[in-house]
């Protein structure tokens, strides 16, 4: 197990691994969903972009933001992310984030009304529970009920509003990823690719969500896709993250990575001290600038929803994660070769045989290159051509975008441990100038 893995003693996780159907395989006619954007632009009311928002309680901070990525400004499309957060009886901490389909013309709408009807959904139940004698949060069976409810109620909102406006429901297709959190124990229901990243007492953290991926590369699991929910309990977390892809994909690895985390962010994120609400004001004004300047946005051009929940009090008395950079540069190489060689298993084998060979020639032995150069010929005659330059092509452009994401991740994280050092120096030094005044 990875050192920074959640144990599964400390996760409880229902999966529901049925197939269910990707956006990419509900729509069978993309024309058909340009047309219902052309027609529905005009007599639909826009959808304003929340402000970033914050709150701090019982030594809990929570900062919550989302923002219209440089590739939809550019194109004139909306923000198709959303985010938002409730307290409830100052006990309770509920947010909840949704990336709208990017192939869907009203998934903004969709976004929206997701988020706001779970979040609606919880308040009310927890605003009726809270007051019944006996009530205890670490329930998990009830929650698990609860938040599977919650998931159905969004995803009838979400259909309910597109025949109010008589538009196809498809049209309103997005992710959707809820987390219910009291101090310690967390709880989260998700669907599709968004994420959430926790940290326990032990130090140990990890993604605790799944990316919810279609068959095609671009194709996501969205809400309205039921079996693929998940519902799962985290314990003894002192905070949490959660993101939608935008930014999720520029500090997690993928999957085939075991989702290897770029600790750097997590941590400038976790360990940022607040002590009062106007410290939780400033500081997420200060990442709310941070994700929107040229220099991030420069890797990351996607809509992005960003939320974060930190329990001060505790974290700092917890064990802090040790994050080794040189390890994790090993790692990177390892799976960058990996990958080359799965895509490239010919020029594998043709390694492999000249260390054979080399090692066969020190004994005074060798292979016979012409003929194995022969019947290699012979058998290549045999292949279909056209299959063979299929191949190779599609190769050469698989290759290509894997590099593309490593060089995009690896120069994102970069840049990000550049501009968070920045960052923090001249936090530091500005926190200096305010004591020596104070001495003063």
């Amino acid at each position: 197990m990875h050192e920074n893995e959640l144990n599964e003693e400390d996760k409880i996780m229902e999966d529901f691994s049925e197939t269910g159907n990707s956006v990419n395989e509900q729509i069978s006619k993309k024309n058909d969903i340009k047309e219902n954007k052309k027609s529905t632009e005009s007599v639909l009311p826009p959808i304003i972009l929340p402000d970033p928002s914050y709150a701090f309680l019982h030594n809990i901070s929570i900062l919550c933001f989302s923002q219209q990525g440089e590739s939809h400004i550019k194109n004139n499309v909306p923000c198709q992310d959303r985010s938002g957060f409730k307290l409830i009886n100052d006990k309770i901490i509920v947010a909840a984030i949704a990336d709208g389909v990017g192939s869907c013309a009203l998934s903004d709408y969709g976004a929206e009304i997701a988020v706001n009807s779970s979040l609606m959904f919880l308040e009310e139940y927890f605003n009726k529970e809270m007051k019944q004698k006996g009530f205890k949060f670490d329930d998990s069976p009830r929650m698990g009920q609860i938040l599977r409810e919650m998931m159905l109620y969004a995803t009838d909102c979400v259909e309910k509003r597109s025949m109010e406006l008589q538009q196809f429901s498809y049209s309103f297709q997005s992710t959707l990823t809820v987390a219910v959190y009291d101090g310690n124990t967390l709880y989260f229901a998700h669907a599709g690719d968004d994420g959430i990243v926790a940290q326990n007492q032990k130090g140990i953290y990890a993604m605790v969500t799944s990316r919810h991926k279609g068959e095609e590369v671009s194709s996501v699991y969205p809400l309205q896709s039921k079996n693929t929910w998940q519902f799962g309990k985290v314990n003894d977390v002192v905070a949490f993250m959660m993101a939608t892809d935008g930014v999720l994909d520029a500090f997690v690895r993928p999957a085939a990575e075991n989702n290897r985390i770029y600790y750097p962010f997590v941590e400038a994120v976790f360990y940022d001290i607040q002590k009062n609400e106007e410290d939780v004001k400033k500081n997420c004004r200060d990442w709310y600038e941070y994700m929107a300047s040229e220099s991030y946005r420069k890797s990351v051009t996607d809509d992005i929803s960003f939320v974060s929940v930190v329990n001060h009090e505790v974290i700092q008395k917890s064990v802090k994660p040790n994050f080794k950079r040189q390890e994790w540069d090993k790692q990177t190489k390892k799976y960058e070769k990996k990958r080359k060689a799965a895509l490239y298993p010919s020029d594998s084998k043709t390694k492999s045989q000249q260390r054979i060979s080399e090692k066969l020639s020190e004994k005074g032995k060798s292979i016979n290159t012409e003929e194995a150069a022969k019947q290699a010929k012979i058998a290549a005659h045999k292949m279909n051509d056209g299959m063979k330059e299929l191949a190779s092509a599609s190769a050469d452009i698989l290759l290509k975008g894997v590099y593309r994401a490593t060089s995009y991740l690896g120069e994102t994280m970069g840049q990000i441990s550049k501009d968070l050092k920045k960052r923090n120096d001249q936090r530091n030094s500005a926190e200096k100038g305010k004591n020596d005044e104070s001495n003063d």
